[in-house]
């Protein structure tokens, strides 16, 4: 993937220019159509796919649905598939009693 990166700066109070790192224009992936900058660095991690922390939690309720599910009143935290971490740390009753002795 190719990416047009402009080096981004700041001046502090000596005039002296701090660099933030490359940027590049991303559009927001929440369906808003924002255009905003994000660092390289940040896009090659995963990072940088959405303009603001409410676009993010507009895509991931769209996903999930749990603040919908938490007004409603369900408790969808036991039918999910991730019960292996519970039994295999001894949460939930499932592996005897290793947690005796606390």
């Amino acid at each position: 993937m190719k990416w047009q990166a402009h080096n981004i700066g700041f001046f502090n109070s000596n005039g002296v220019k701090i660099m933030a790192g490359k940027m590049v224009e991303r559009t927001c992936k929440c369906g808003c159509g924002v255009k905003f900058m994000a660092r390289v660095a940040d896009v090659k991690r995963g990072w940088g796919k959405y303009a603001s922390k409410s676009c993010k939690a507009k895509a991931q309720e769209k996903r999930t649905g749990q603040y919908t599910n938490y007004l409603r009143g369900i408790d969808d935290r036991n039918n999910r598939d991730d019960k292996e971490f519970s039994v295999s740390h001894g949460i939930g009753g499932q592996s005897g009693s290793s947690l005796q002795g606390w």
